[in-house]
């Protein structure tokens, strides 16, 4: 047993190595009962009964690791869930506590977690690989306050944010998303789903939108009439013949090159510094004094 009373286990090239315990054990760590009784004895008969419920993970602290139960995730409001063929998928989620994440092959995990500079929020770095190559997986996450999600380049087909409200940050670049529903995520503030194959996208109750990039989709159109808070965007490579920027006067940053504009009117865009309009073939350009 360690100084601070705690069970460890040391784990060597994934395989138990030792262990340090005069505590009864209240938690698993992703053992079967067999390994449990062997290595616990009589004591791990304690456990059967919660082990039974459901997984069990570990949480990495240095070279040793604390054993922590890993839920089902059911007691959580805030859900999020997608679809990928991946065989190796890459996950960053920032929350206010506990993240539970169901990997869609029998597997959960809670992970790779610290606390930011200000000890408000947890950073989680989540990993996984799937032994069935080419199998689709529905990933589910579930937690509390989970404010950002990250999950560019994993080859993913369906992502649903619509169970977590309080979502303010949404990365899900470089995917094979066709749609994306994010009329529930009225707390978002960044959006990035650039590189996918998305054929519109409604952010009209996105009303905290600072910064949109959508570029590289199939979008005819794109309505950005209510997301007057918002700074930067980036639609460049898409299929828009229009774009009304009238409303957006905290507009900094624009890009939307590539595209079939043939006019743009940022007459209005007093704030805008950077405009990045390479590759389309404009008639008209009205335009402010300060650019």
């Amino acid at each position: 047993m360690n100084e601070s009373g705690e069970s460890r286990v040391i784990i060597e090239d994934g395989k138990i190595k030792t262990i340090y315990s005069d505590e009864v054990i209240h938690n698993g760590g992703g053992m079967s009962i067999e390994e449990c009784k062997r290595l616990f004895h009589e004591r791990l008969k304690l456990l059967k009964a919660e082990m039974d419920k459901g997984n069990f993970d570990i949480e990495r602290d240095d070279d040793c690791y604390d054993f922590e139960e890993i839920r089902d995730g059911k007691e959580y409001q805030n859900k999020m869930t997608m679809t990928t063929c991946r065989s190796r998928v890459e996950i960053e989620l920032v929350s206010t506590g506990t993240v539970i994440v169901d990997w869609g092959d029998g597997s959960r995990s809670k992970s790779g977690n610290y606390r930011n500079d200000n000890n408000e929020y947890y950073f989680y770095f989540l990993k996984h690989k799937y032994s069935d190559k080419g199998t689709e997986h529905t990933i589910t996450i579930a937690g509390e306050n989970i404010v950002k999600l990250d999950c560019n380049r994993n080859k993913l087909t369906t992502l649903d944010v619509s169970l977590n409200p309080v979502l303010e940050v949404l990365v899900c670049y470089g995917n094979k998303l066709t749609a994306l529903d994010v009329s529930k995520n009225t707390a978002l503030e960044q959006l990035i789903c650039g590189e996918n194959q998305l054929t519109e996208l409604d952010v009209s109750a996105n009303t905290a939108l600072t910064r949109l990039s959508c570029h590289l989709n199939l979008l005819k159109a794109l309505d950005v009439s209510k997301n007057t808070a918002l700074t930067e965007l980036f639609c460049e490579y898409s299929h828009i013949t229009e774009l009304d920027l009238s409303a957006n006067k905290a507009l900094k940053e624009l890009s939307c090159g590539y595209s079939p504009l043939t006019t743009l009117d940022v007459s209005q865009n007093t704030a805008l510094t950077k405009l990045d309009c390479c590759g389309i073939q404009l008639t008209e350009l009205g335009q402010s004094k300060k650019i």
